[in-house]
């Protein structure tokens, strides 16, 4: 009974591990988007200024 309870308490802990580092890395994938969208922008911004 113990055992079991054991592995059920550290599977839980597990879990949880798991889905905070899974928003972790959705924070640091939103952010680089952000970040390569603005680059993106700056890009086209330059290139049109260069072409007019």
């Amino acid at each position: 009974m113990h055992g079991g309870t054991r592995s059920t308490g550290s599977c839980t802990s597990l879990d949880l591990l798991t889905q905070a580092q899974r928003h972790a890395w959705l924070d640091e994938f939103r952010a680089l988007m952000i970040w390569a969208a603005s680059e993106v922008d700056r890009t086209v911004l330059n290139t049109s200024g260069r072409m007019e």
